[in-house]
C-alpha cells in the first residue's frame, strides 16, 4: 500500500522505537465507503499517512493506523457518525469527532488544497480529500486546548509527554488534571526521565488504574469485535447463499426474457409480413375496383349499343378474321352466324368461290370486306344476293368484341353499290334490315 511520499523516515515512524512509536498519539480522518479514504495526523497536525483503497475492512484500517502510533481521535466529515467510523473508534478505544455543520465541496477543496500546498503533496482522490478535511477539522477543534497544554507545561518547567497530556484532555480531563496525571510518570516524548513533581501517591495509582481499565476495556472491545466478526461472517455466508439463489433466479428470468424477446421478434416479423400482405391486398383491391369500374363502363356502352341495335339505329356486324374454310368454321362457332346476319371480313384475301358459297348458304345478307377481295369470290356473293361493301365506306364501332355500323351509313353504302352494280345489286337496305329484324325477333321468341 502506497504512503504519501513527502513523509520523512522519521515521520513515518520507521526509525522510531516501537515503545516511542506506541506513545505517539494520532488523529485519524476516515471517509468510509466502497473506496475508503484515510488520513493520519499527529497531534501537531503533521501528515503521517494519506491514501485511499477499495474494499478496506475495519480490521485493515485499524492495522494501518496502529502502525503509526496510538489512535486517539477518529474523525468524519459529516455531522451524523457513520457506522464504519463508530465501529473503528470503538475497536481502537478512540474518541469520535464530527463537525457541527456539513461542509460543502468548495470549502473542503479549499481546506485540503491549502494544507497539501503547505506540506508539498497532491491528493489523488476526493476520498483522500474528505478524510484529510475530517482530520484537519478535528485538530482545529482541539488546537487551542493543545496550545494551552504546551504553554502550561513550559510555564511550570515540566518535562513530560505532551501527547499523553493532550490525550487526557481529549478524553475529557481538564488541562490541570491531565498535567497532574502525566507528571507523576516523568516520561518525555523521547523516553527520557523528566522532572519529578511530588504529587500524592494516589495520583500514580489512579494513573495505573486508568491504564488498566483502558486495557481491559480494549480487550473486552476486541473480544466483542471478534464475536461480531464471527456473527457477521455467518451472516455473510447466509447472504452468499441467498445471493447464489438469487443469481439462479435471475438467470432463469434472463432465460425467460430472452425467450420472450425471441417470441417478440418473431411476432414483430410476422406483423411486418402481415402488414406487407395487407398493403398488397389493398392495392389489389383498389386495382380490382378500378377494373370493375372499367367493366361497368364498358357494360354500359355495350348496353347502349344493344338498345341502338334493338331500335334499328345500328346493325351488329359479326367478325370473321380469315376468309378461309377454317376461319369461317371458327367464326360460325364463336358468333353463331346465321341467316340475315351482316359480317365483316377482317382479311378478305383468302376467299374464293367455295367460301363465298358457304356464306351464301348461311343466309348472310351483307359482307363488309376489310381488304381487297378476289373477283370470283365477290361475283359469287353477289350472284347469291349478298351485298358486298368496303370497310372504307363504313365506320365500324367495336364494343367488347362486337362490331356495329350505323344504319344510315349502310343505306348510303348500299345505294352507292346499287348505282355501280345495277338493279340486281340494288336490293334496298330496308329488305336487309327487315330480314335482320325478322331474324332477331325469331331468335328472341326462341329464347
Amino acid at each position: 500500500m502506497d504512503r504519501v511520499k513527502f513523509l520523512s523516515e522519521e515521520a513515518s515512524g520507521k526509525n522510531l522505537s516501537p515503545k516511542v512509536r506506541e506513545k505517539r498519539k494520532l488523529i485519524v480522518g476516515v471517509d468510509p465507503g466502497t473506496t475508503c479514504g484515510l488520513a493520519v495526523l499527529n497531534f501537531n497536525s503533521k501528515p503521517l499517512y494519506i491514501d485511499s483503497r477499495k474494499d478496506l475492512a475495519l480490521g485493515d484500517v485499524a492495522r494501518i493506523v496502529m502502525g503509526f502510533g496510538e489512535p486517539v481521535i477518529v474523525a468524519a466529515d459529516v455531522t451524523t457518525v457513520p457506522d464504519f467510523v463508530a465501529g473503528l473508534a470503538k475497536s481502537l478505544d478512540a474518541v469520535i469527532f464530527t463537525p457541527r455543520s456539513l461542509l460543502d465541496s468548495g470549502e473542503k477543496q479549499c481546506i485540503a488544497q491549502k494544507y497539501a500546498g503547505e506540506y508539498g503533496f497532491k491528493l489523488k482522490t476526493p476520498h483522500e480529500r474528505d478524510a484529510l478535511v475530517a482530520a484537519i477539522k478535528a485538530f482545529k477543534h482541539y488546537k487551542n486546548k493543545f496550545k494551552r497544554v504546551e504553554v502550561e507545561a513550559r510555564r511550570k518547567g515540566l518535562s513530560l509527554s505532551l501527547d499523553e497530556v493532550k490525550e487526557l484532555v481529549v478524553r475529557g480531563h481538564s488541562i490541570r488534571r491531565a498535567i497532574a496525571l502525566r507528571s507523576i510518570t516523568g516520561k518525555t516524548e523521547e523516553g527520557e526521565t523528566g522532572k519529578i513533581v511530588p504529587y500524592e501517591k494516589r495520583v500514580a495509582l489512579s494513573d495505573v488504574d486508568l491504564k488498566l481499565r483502558r486495557l481491559r476495556k480494549r480487550l473486552s472491545n476486541c473480544k466483542n469485535r471478534v464475536k461480531q466478526l464471527k456473527d457477521s461472517n455467518e451472516g455473510f455466508k447466509g447472504r452468499v447463499r441467498n445471493l447464489e439463489l438469487k443469481i439462479i433466479e435471475l438467470q432463469n428470468l434472463l432465460d425467460y426474457a430472452k425467450k420472450e424477446e425471441s417470441r417478440g421478434i418473431s411476432r414483430e416479423r410476422k406483423y411486418r409480413i402481415l402488414r406487407m400482405e395487407i398493403s398488397t391486398l389493398r392495392k389489389q383491391l383498389n386495382d380490382a375496383r378500378e377494373e370493375a369500374e372499367q367493366y361497368k363502363m364498358r357494360l354500359k356502352i355495350l348496353q347502349v349499343y344493344k338498345k341502338l341495335e334493338a331500335s334499328g339505329e345500328v346493325i351488329q356486324v359479326k367478325p370473321i378474321e380469315r376468309f378461309t374454310k377454317d376461319g369461317l368454321d371458327e367464326a360460325f362457332r364463336l358468333y353463331d352466324i346465321k341467316k340475315g346476319d351482316a359480317v365483316t371480313l377482317l382479311d378478305s384475301s383468302g376467299g374464293g368461290v367455295s367460301t363465298s358459297m358457304e356464306l351464301a348458304r348461311r343466309g348472310v345478307k351483307v359482307v363488309i370486306a376489310g381488304t381487297t377481295m378476289a373477283h370470283q369470290a365477290e361475283e359469287t356473293l353477289r350472284k347469291y344476293g349478298v351485298t358486298v361493301l368496303s370497310s372504307k365506306d363504313l365506320k365500324i364501332e367495336w364494343v367488347e368484341g362486337h362490331s356495329y355500323v350505323k344504319k344510315g351509313e349502310v343505306e348510303k353504302a348500299v345505294k352507292e353499290a346499287a348505282k355501280k352494280e345495277g338493279a340486281e345489286a340494288g336490293k334496298g337496305i330496308e329488305g336487309i334490315v327487315g330480314d335482320y329484324r325478322e331474324e332477331k325477333m325469331r331468335s328472341t321468341r326462341k329464347v
